[in-house]
Parts: C-alpha cells; structure tokens; sequence
C-alpha cells in the first residue's frame, strides 16, 4: 500500500474496500453515479495531470455524512469526463488539519515519481461543495503556461472574512511540500500569532507572509468557490467590489460554507434536485460560458496588480469588520431604537417602517462615506494601515 493509505468509515450502499493508493472505489452497482476504476492507482496511464482532493470521514453514518458522499459522487461525470483522478482522505487524524497532513502526503508521494508521471496540480474541495457543470474543465482556471506565471503554485481566493480554502489549486512541487508542512507547525513556530477558524486561519496567516505570498494568486471566488446567495450588504461602498461571489448556471460548482450543520444537508438536497430536475440549464460548455475571457482578461491585468489587491482587500476588511463599520451599525441600530419608541403608539405599522426605511438610507450615506474617509486616512498615512494585520 502507498503512503496515501486510508481508513474508510463504513458507508452504506457503497464498496468502502481500499484500493491502489487508498482511494474509495464503489461497487459495480454505484457506479452510474459515483467514482469511475480510474481512483486505482496506475501505471504511467494518467488522463490529465489535475488530480481532486477530499476528505470525508466519520464513525457512524447519519443525514449529514450520506449527503457529503452524495455530493462526493456528483463528481463522477465530471471526472470520468475529463479523466481526473479522485483522493477521499477516510481518516482525519488531525481533526480540520487533516486536510493539510493529506496533502502533504500526496505531494510528497508525487514527487517521488518520474516527472512523466507525477500530476502537475492538486484541486482540493470540502465534503460541502456540490459539482454543477460537468462541462467545465478545471484547466480553464491555471495560470498561463508561460514564463510569466511559471512561479505560481497556489491559487486561492478570499470572502468576507479572509481566505475560504474550501477550494485551492497548489502545483505538485518542492515549494508546496514547505507550505503545508509550514501550515502544520504554525501554531508551534507562531504561537504569539491569533490563529481564527483553526487550520485556515492558520493558512491564511502563513501566505500572507512574504516568503510565500510571490508565489500566490488570489483569484476571483466566481471561478471554484462560489456561494449560495444569501443576500448582500448595501452599505459598503460599491466600487470596494467586498462582496461574496454567489453561483450562478454554468458555474463549476457551489460551497455551501456559511450553512449550519442542522440546515447544511437539507440545503445541499436542494441542489442535487436541482441537477436532478433541470440538468441542461446548469451544464454548460466551457465556449457558451464567459470563462474563456473572464479568465483570460483577468491573467492580462488583475493578477498583475496582486499585491495592491491583497493590501486593499486587508484595508476594506478591517474598516469593514473592525474601525468603522461596527460603530455605523451600532449607531443605525440605536436611531431604529429612537425611532421605534418615539412613534409607537402614535402611528401606524406602515408609517413606522417607513421612517425606519428613510433613516437606514441616509445612515447607509454616513456609513459608506464614512468608510472611504477611513480607506483615504489609511493608504495617505493618517492613520496606521492594518494591511499586515491578523
């Protein structure tokens, strides 16, 4: 057995015998819907040099974990397609960091092999990501095969709250085997730093380090990490673009992060009907998307500004979460307060929220003024810039 060995929970209706390198293989009769006999380690037969990452573990099968595997098997289609080979890590022995001490052994067992048969990049995914368009191959997403680009290895976007590494991209290289066992000991190398959210804080804090961040691009949540929409905040300034990407047909997949554990299976059912009941209207082909020049432009200019993106993004998120939204939402909440109290009694229901409408425009007014004032003072050095801040 090779290092990447598993240790299957047992799942009902489906063959949990371990296989090649440790990957979950189905029975015959889960197949139409579930993992193609490519999981099975080869020889030198490898289809494309993109391989999927999961993890999927537990010790009793409830709602929750036959919807993860459900979801796990709306990949099938889409690897059997284009030929990607699928890793499901069994076995968390690390808790949520098992998720980077199983990369990290599938990269080094990768580098241990002839360069004609190693996989070029590792796509890893959450047991909460449903596959929507089997028509969109994950290749559209990589940088350049240029010079230019060549020193990328780790694709990654951000939501409101820093990095989501719910889905990455990281090439199969020397550099990527430092980075995740750096993940893993951060919390020993780093113990004055404030780690949020356990293995990701700790990621997000450790490439936003200038040793790593060269080699990293944060791209658009659209293209591998989008959301359920579940609304917007209007009180942001627009052009910040600080917003959540939501899935849209045609898109590659959808995170259902942000989605409590009682709601999460009953939501992710949603969307299997959804593929179930109306299959054309999400699978779409790569030429009939924007993908193709949405990437393409994006590679010729935003990628090029990385930096500046990262330091403004920083900026936004701590006037946002920290300096000066906090204080316009307290202030917006007390003057609904004063309204609620001064009116009851005296108008109507109607009249009320009326009132209530027209102060939360005005305040929406002061508290987006309120925040590119702060954004000015920030990058014009009147008051200390938080880009490096945790």
């Amino acid at each position: 057995m090779s290092a990447i060995d598993a240790h299957p929970a047992k799942v009902p209706g489906v063959n949990t015998e371990v296989v090649g390198g440790g990957d979950i293989l189905p029975s015959e009769k889960q197949r139409n819907h579930y993992f193609e006999s490519d999981l099975v380690e080869q020889e030198s037969t490898i289809k494309s040099r993109i391989a999927k990452v999961t993890s999927i573990y537990y010790n009793k099968a409830t709602h929750m974990t036959k919807t993860y595997e459900e979801a796990l098997m709306s990949h099938y289609k889409h690897d059997n397609h284009y030929g990607y080979k699928h890793f499901v890590q069994r076995r968390g022995e690390l808790g949520p960091w098992s998720k980077h001490s199983y990369l990290l052994r599938i990269l080094v067992t990768e580098l241990a092999k002839p360069p004609s048969d190693r996989l070029d990049w590792l796509f890893w995914h959450d047991a909460d990501i449903v596959l929507m368009n089997d028509l969109l191959p994950l290749e559209t997403f990589l940088p350049p095969k240029t010079p230019d680009w060549d020193h990328i290895n780790l694709l990654v976007n951000n939501d409101l709250g820093g990095l989501n590494d719910g889905a990455f991209f990281v090439r199969v290289c020397d550099w990527s085997v430092y980075l995740f066992a750096g993940v893993l000991s951060y919390p020993y190398y780093r113990p004055e730093k404030p780690i949020r959210h356990d293995e990701q804080g700790a990621f997000n804090n450790l490439i936003r380090e200038t040793k790593w961040k060269d080699n990293i691009i944060h791209v658009p949540q659209r293209w591998f990490n989008t959301y359920q929409d579940f609304g917007t905040d209007d009180t942001i300034p627009a052009e910040w673009h600080f917003v959540h990407d939501y899935f849209e047909p045609g898109d590659l997949l959808v995170h259902l992060a942000g989605t409590t554990q009682d709601s999460r299976p009953f939501i992710m059912q949603e969307w299997f009907e959804r593929l179930k009941t109306d299959y054309a209207k999400y699978n779409i082909p790569l030429a009939e998307t924007k993908y193709v020049e949405k990437t393409k432009l994006f590679w010729e200019t935003d990628a090029l500004n990385e930096f500046q993106r990262q330091d403004d993004y920083w900026r936004y998120y701590w006037l946002v979460n920290n300096l000066i939204g906090p204080k316009e939402d307290f202030l917006t909440e007390q003057e609904e307060l004063r309204i609620k109290e001064e009116m009851s009694g005296n108008y109507s229901q109607e009249a009320i929220e009326q009132a209530i409408k027209l102060m939360k425009d005005e305040r929406k007014e002061a508290k987006q003024a309120a925040l590119r004032v702060g954004y000015k003072d920030m990058v014009e050095g009147r008051v200390e810039d938080r880009i490096d801040a945790e």
